[in-house]
């Protein structure tokens, strides 16, 4: 069994909170609302029981019936119920402090922990008092922040829980660059150098003086006339004529080897410990 407590400054807010709660799917058998019925408080100057029928007053598990007398005033009431939820500790205090000073209490008994959160949900969103500010308020100090604004305490059946945790090793591959080989080409020039014996040509005239009788064969080519003679040269003609020498290209050699692969895995150990009179105590392991 969780109860869930609010605490809300008026008794229009407390009742807000029911209304939201019985929307929600929670019963009249698992509210209780209370009025502390403080006098700086107004409209709270009487406790009233607010319910779908009338029934005795109740502070959680502890019940006044209006028509008794009771020697026992509302705020000691409320002190004892704190302390039976918390124990007679600071925490217990602190609540019974700032709840003797709200206008109402409104005590939710969930059968889950799924319904006591949703429960603490409604609270807050209904303005439930922030317990942990209002007691700072009140000079009592700071208080766990974490904890929520509609206090919510076990009843019954509980345990406290150490969680067991064993971790995996996945032991798998995945390829990675280790490095490689580029081709990169480009044209460079290398001087080349040939000697060649070249002929060149030249035309000369000479020139014989001569006196002489003219023959006929000198009467036949008493003409005009004309003689011609090239000259040639010989010079050096270069041509380039480009051949494959070399094919450069990559490849790949694939070799496989086997690696062991070394790990730790983690896993919780729980020691359970009997614990016997007079400090001693019986220690059994068990690992999970």
């Amino acid at each position: 069994m969780q109860t869930v407590i609010g605490l809300f400054d008026t008794d229009q807010e407390a009742r807000e909170a029911v209304d939201e709660l019985k929307s929600n799917g929670f019963t009249s058998d698992n509210i209780d609302i209370s009025v502390t019925g403080q006098s700086n408080l107004p409209g709270n100057d009487t406790r009233t029981r607010y319910d779908d029928n009338e029934a005795p007053e109740t502070y959680g598990g502890v019940t006044d019936h209006p028509r008794e007398k009771s020697h026992e005033g509302a705020g000691n009431k409320i002190s004892r119920f704190f302390k039976n939820l918390f124990g007679n500790d600071d925490e217990a205090d602190r609540y019974s402090a700032v709840a003797s000073r709200a206008g109402s209490i409104v005590t939710v008994h969930a059968d889950s922990e799924q319904q006591a959160e949703e429960a603490a949900e409604i609270l807050d969103e209904c303005g439930a008092i922030d317990v942990n500010d209002r007691a700072s308020a009140y000079g009592y100090g700071e208080v766990d922040k974490d904890r929520s604004t509609a206090s919510e305490t076990s009843t019954g059946d509980s345990s406290d829980t150490l969680k067991v945790i064993r971790e995996d090793v996945q032991v798998g591959k995945k390829e990675i660059e280790t490095g490689g080989v580029r081709l990169r080409s480009k044209i460079i020039e290398r001087p080349v150098e040939e000697q060649l014996r070249l002929r060149e040509e030249k035309v000369t005239v000479e020139r014989t003086p001569v006196d002489r009788a003219a023959t006929d064969a000198d009467f036949q080519n008493f003409r005009e006339g004309e003689i011609e003679m090239t000259e040639r040269a010989e010079i050096a003609d270069v041509s380039k004529q480009a051949r494959v020498v070399e094919e450069v290209k990559l490849s790949k050699d694939v070799n496989e080897r086997v690696q062991t692969v070394h790990e730790t895995a983690r896993d919780t150990e729980v020691n359970v410990e009997d614990l016997k009179p007079g400090n001693t105590s019986q220690e059994t392991k068990n690992k999970v």
